[in-house]
């Protein structure tokens, strides 16, 4: 019970992380900014380290910073319906 307690507050902060990468890249300022703010703190660690993130899957094309948002975002969006899901569950 306190492990599905674990796993659902997890998928929730998940869910939460997904819609904070998801609003930056939506924003209006540059691409370089967008790196920064992803990549330069916790945000993009914190997605890694959830269990909900298939890290093997992720391929940095270390190319343009739209490129490394845009490869990055297509893992995450991937793992989003899956702890969408489970977040929903109480």
């Amino acid at each position: 019970m306190d492990e599905e307690l674990g796993i659902i507050k997890q998928a929730k902060q998940y869910v939460q992380l997904h819609n904070i990468v998801q609003s930056i890249i939506n924003s209006n300022i540059g691409w370089k900014q967008k790196y920064d703010l992803i990549f330069n703190n916790s945000v993009s660690q914190i997605i890694v380290d959830n269990a909900f993130f298939d890290f093997g899957s992720w391929i940095d094309p270390d190319a343009t910073e739209e490129e490394d948002i845009m490869a990055f975002w297509n893992v995450v969006k991937k793992a989003y319906k899956a702890a969408q899901d489970i977040s929903r569950v109480q």
